[in-house]
């Protein structure tokens, strides 16, 4: 796993707080490249519908692993219990909310890719108050 394998302890607080929390920062590079490439323009209403549905999948999926290595190794980030990811609060955007493509040109990127109805997100969070995150 990506937080096994790094390791930055020249700083002690940086150091700590990976320990504990298992973080790591992931992004899309070349999203603007793909906004070109697809004739959107940076910052219109497709290119935003396009963004929330790549992030809302990249979210749904990480989430889906962290709670498999929680239930793995047994062992949650720091004060999980105190998240809203254990209260499932978190989730509550997702259930509740509407995040299927709004466009033409977004519904045809994503026509082969599974997205996760409110009942998907609805058993993630059940699965999370249960095992946690890593």
């Amino acid at each position: 796993f990506v937080t096994d394998a790094s390791e930055i302890d020249v700083v002690p607080t940086i150091q700590n707080g990976n320990r504990l929390s298992h973080t790591i920062g992931l992004g899309a590079m070349g999203l603007h490249t793909f906004f070109a490439k697809n004739h959107m323009e940076y910052g219109s209403e497709e290119s935003l519908d396009f963004t929330d549905i790549y992030f809302m999948l990249l979210n749904y999926w990480t989430l889906m692993e962290s709670n498999q290595i929680a239930k793995e190794r047994n062992q949650v980030f720091h004060n999980f219990e105190k998240s809203d990811y254990a209260s499932g609060a978190y989730f509550d955007k997702y259930i509740e909310g509407n995040f299927t493509p709004k466009f033409d040109k977004v519904k045809e990127i994503f026509k082969d890719i599974q997205i996760p109805t409110a009942e998907d997100w609805a058993a993630l969070r059940d699965a999370v108050k249960k095992d946690g995150l890593y």
